[in-house]
């Protein structure tokens, strides 16, 4: 009886240990699923670790490809008409150009990661909608990927050249800064890279517009505001951004 009561104790004490490990992992899960939320909303930790993971360490996969973007193959089918093209990436992409300007005919060809060099390779659909004016501003994905400024300023000068040939007149506008809690040193890459644009622009009778005014401050960058995750806009940013760039999208084009 009394090995009987021992093995009776050892089952209950394991039968304890059990449900504890239940309860732990049950609780762990919780949290982690409550925390992951506040993680991506509230930008706590791990927030900023998971991001240089994903812009230093992960590959790029289809962003670095020669394999065709989805949204780049419906610039390639469809090719409707317009008074402005807007290029660049995902900050560009998310701005719905059309509503905004809606007296114009406006076309937008931002793609989501796109580089320098990615718009280089996609110019024919850009040239497809025979713009009178574009509207550049791309230069972030280039900075987080660790290209040289040179090589950015390089490929945006041939974006230029290209668009020019085709008789299209370029507006060159900054490249949008970062917020510096979340990009650090890239904010001085940026900072870099639109100084040289600024000075090509004026040496080669273009028009640089610096859509950074208001939107960013000295010290932070791209202002909390104006942002969801320190890189793209949100509403309010497209306002101000827009506010900037309006009477260069309305205005007559040089002769």
């Amino acid at each position: 009886k009394q090995r009987e009561r021992e093995r009776e104790r050892e089952r209950e004490s394991n039968r304890a240990k059990k449900f504890k490990i239940i309860l732990i992992g049950v609780c762990l899960f919780v949290f982690g699923y409550f925390w992951g939320g506040l993680t991506f909303y509230k930008q706590l930790f791990p927030y900023e670790q998971i991001r240089a993971i994903k812009h230093n360490v992960l590959p790029v996969s289809s962003q670095q490809s020669n394999e065709p973007k989805p949204r780049n193959t419906i610039f390639q089918t469809f090719s409707p008409q317009a008074n402005v093209v807007m290029i660049g990436d995902s900050i560009t992409a998310g701005g719905e150009w059309s509503e905004i300007f809606s007296q114009t005919k406006i076309a937008n060809r931002g793609i989501g990661g796109d580089t320098t060099e990615d718009i280089l390779r996609r110019m024919e659909p850009i040239f497809a909608v025979n713009a009178k004016k574009a509207f550049v501003m791309v230069g972030i994905n280039d900075i987080y990927r660790d290209q040289s400024i040179n090589t950015i300023f390089n490929n945006y000068k041939d974006i230029v050249q290209q668009l020019r040939s085709k008789g299209t007149e370029v507006y060159i506008q900054s490249t949008l800064e970062c917020s510096k809690s979340q990009c650090g040193n890239k904010l001085e890459k940026a900072r870099e890279l639109n100084e040289k644009l600024k000075v090509y622009s004026a040496q080669h009778k273009l028009t640089f517009v610096n859509i950074n005014n208001g939107l960013t401050s000295e010290t932070e960058g791209l202002l909390k505001e104006y942002t969801y995750d320190g890189i793209h806009l949100l509403g309010s940013g497209y306002l101000k951004w827009s506010k900037t760039i309006s009477p260069y999208v309305y205005s007559t084009n040089k002769q």
